[in-house]
């Protein structure tokens, strides 16, 4: 004959709150263990609003027992584990700063430069390039026909 465990023992059903956390639970700092915990309430709280919305009132106990004997097996158990490592991880690993935008002096004071040029290689925008190149010219041009009128002159 088999050996008797806790759940031949103490049928899921008849767990009282405190045992069912103790399932959960492996260490006192176990927070995989508790992130498990709360999972599995989540799941009995949706189970109560879904049966109370199809069944119009709450589930009795015996039928809450059924539910849980399904909660409280291993399996069970273990993907909640597996789940609430797997919502935990993200959190565990080493978080990179934000990138920033670059930012040039104007005047004594760091404005944000949105054309200013990244360290990241992209396209480059020739035509926007070309137009600056055009408009640099035409104002070097400017200056030296105003030089040569108005300083030249005098």
């Amino acid at each position: 004959m088999a050996e008797p465990t806790e759940a031949t023992i103490h049928p899921p059903g008849m767990l009282d709150e405190a045992q069912i956390f103790a399932r959960f639970i492996l260490a006192p700092d176990d927070s995989t263990g508790l992130l498990a915990y709360a999972l599995h309430r989540r799941a009995l709280l949706a189970f109560r609003a879904d049966f109370d919305r199809t069944a119009g009132r709450g589930p009795e106990p015996a039928e809450e027992a059924a539910f849980l004997v399904g909660e409280l097996s291993e399996p069970r158990l273990a993907s909640y584990r597996a789940e609430a490592s797997s919502l935990a991880l993200p959190t565990l690993l080493p978080v990179a700063p934000p990138k920033r935008k670059a930012r040039w002096p104007f005047f004594g004071l760091w404005v944000d430069a949105p054309l200013a040029p990244s360290g990241e290689p992209g396209t480059i925008n020739w035509r926007g390039l070309m137009w600056r190149f055009a408009i640099l010219l035409a104002s070097v041009i400017t200056t030296a026909v105003l030089l040569r009128v108005l300083v030249v002159k005098a």
